[in-house]
Order: structure tokens, then C-alpha cells, then sequence
């Protein structure tokens, strides 16, 4: 199933077993209306950690599927942290 993130990105949710008790973190980049990488695939129930960073201005970040709204700072010491575990 795939499924929109604030038009720009997509994540292509595998049904295959994995460790869910260590998150997988992502990198994700905003810059000029992208994302980057566009596109992730974790498995079903898979727990991820997206560390969120801004290089221009700020960004704003949804997953509608998973009620996830968040901004994204430019130029932040941290990167803005989501935690998610797939259900589908």
C-alpha cells in the first residue's frame, strides 16, 4: 500500500517480518519542495524513527494515514524526530 506524505513523499509498506523492537531510523531531507529520499519501503509493523532536517525554510510534514502533522525547522541543531509503527 502506498501512501502520500504531503504530496512529495511516498512509503511502499512491505508485508514481510522484521525486528520491531529496534526502530529504523531514516534520514529524510526537505528542500524546495521535495523530499529526499522520495520514496522509503519498511516492513509492516517495522517501528522507524524519520529524523526530519530542513536545509532552506521551514517545511511542514504530514501523514494523514497515521494523524502525523509536524513542521520542520530550518536551520534547527536537531533534526524534528517521528516515530511511527506501521499497521498495513
Amino acid at each position: 500500500m502506498r501512501l502520500a506524505l504531503a504530496g512529495l513523499l511516498a512509503f511502499g509498506l512491505a508485508a514481510h517480518s522484521a525486528d520491531a523492537t529496534k526502530p529504523l531510523e531514516i534520514k529524510i531531507t526537505a528542500r524546495r519542495f521535495t523530499f529526499t529520499p522520495k520514496e522509503i519501503i519498511v516492513p509492516k509493523g517495522q517501528k522507524v524513527r524519520l529524523l526530519l532536517t530542513a536545509l532552506d525554510v521551514n517545511h511542514g510534514f504530514a501523514m494523514d494515514a497515521f494523524k502525523i502533522r509536524t513542521k520542520i525547522e530550518a536551520g534547527a541543531e536537531e533534526p524534528t524526530v517521528v516515530e511511527i509503527t506501521p499497521d498495513k
